[in-house]
C-alpha cells in the first residue's frame, strides 16, 4: 500500500511522538525532490534535518542515518521492521546518495535508493 504523501516540514521532522517520528516517511518524497541535493555538505544537511541517528550498526562511516519508524507485531515487543533515510557522502563529505534502509526481522537488510520522483516509494 503507498504511503499517504506530505511536503517536507522541518519541525514536524524533528517531532518525535511515542514511538518515533510519524511523519518522517510520509515527507520522504518531498525531501528527496525539493530539498536535498547531490553535492551537499554534511553540514547543510544537519542544519536542515538536525543530528543523525547513527547509533544503528548498520550505518557506515560515510552515511548519515535519520531514523523513520519501526513497526512490530502483536506476538513481539521487539520490533520486526525498522526504516531508516540513509544519506551516503563522499570523502570530502558531499552528498552522493540517498537511500531508505529497510530492516525486516529473519529477513536482514534492504536498501532501496530513493529516485526522484513523484511516485510512491
Amino acid at each position: 500500500m503507498p504511503i499517504k504523501q506530505e511536503p517536507f516540514d522541518k519541525e514536524l521532522w524533528n517531532k518525535q511522538f511515542d514511538f518515533g517520528y510519524t511523519h518522517r516517511e510520509q515527507m520522504l518524497i518531498d525531501l528527496a525532490n525539493n530539498h536535498l541535493r547531490l553535492g551537499m555538505t554534511q553540514t547543510e544537511i544537519v542544519k536542515l534535518l538536525g543530528q543523525p541517528n547513527n547509533n544503528s550498526t548498520n550505518v557506515k562511516p560515510s552515511e548519515h542515518a535519520y531514523f523513520l519508524n519501526e513497526e512490530y507485531s502483536w506476538t513481539d515487543i521487539a520490533p520486526t521492521v525498522m526504516k531508516y533515510l540513509i544519506l551516503s557522502f563522499k570523502a570530502d563529505s558531499t552528498l552522493n546518495g540517498i537511500y531508505k534502509r529497510t530492516w525486516r526481522s529473519g529477513k536482514g537488510t534492504e536498501n532501496k535508493e530513493l529516485v526522484l520522483t513523484s511516485s510512491p516509494i
